[in-house]
């Protein structure tokens, strides 16, 4: 059976949430990003989609600007060549979600994201310490 990206979220968080501050949907600039995760002073953002990673390449790319290390998050598949060469060469993590199993395997870890502005990302975690995190 098919998962709804809304419900991918909600599994992924479940299996995240003792070891991050979770944050979702947040703002950035005239963008959301779909999950932030603090831990450690370190922001690791994750773009959620069932089906077209390119457009989430480019989302993703734009967050980098504040985000320490950036995963792409899918459901349990076989994974492209071309995707995992783009997110080889963009330094993006793969996360994939097995649904039968409620496992969340890191099929490609992420590099430290080479955009990251310290200015931004020092703004970004103060507004995030102004918001409530969620829990699972």
């Amino acid at each position: 059976m098919a998962i709804l990206e809304k419900e991918l979220v909600s599994c992924v968080r479940a299996i995240i949430a003792d070891e991050y501050r979770v944050f979702e949907e947040v703002g950035f600039y005239n963008r959301c990003i779909d999950m932030v995760l603090l831990s450690s002073g370190r922001v690791t953002t994750v773009e959620f989609k069932i089906n077209d990673w390119k457009k989430a390449l480019k989302q993703i790319r734009d967050h980098q600007v504040v985000a320490d290390y950036s995963y792409l998050c899918m459901p349990k598949r076989k994974v492209a060549v071309d995707l995992l060469s783009a997110l080889r060469d963009k330094g993006i993590g793969l996360w994939l979600y097995d649904n039968d199993n409620n496992a969340l395997d890191e099929f490609l870890p992420p590099r430290e994201a080479p955009y990251t502005w310290q200015f931004y990302k020092s703004s970004f975690i103060e507004m995030l310490a102004g918001r409530d995190a969620i829990h699972a």
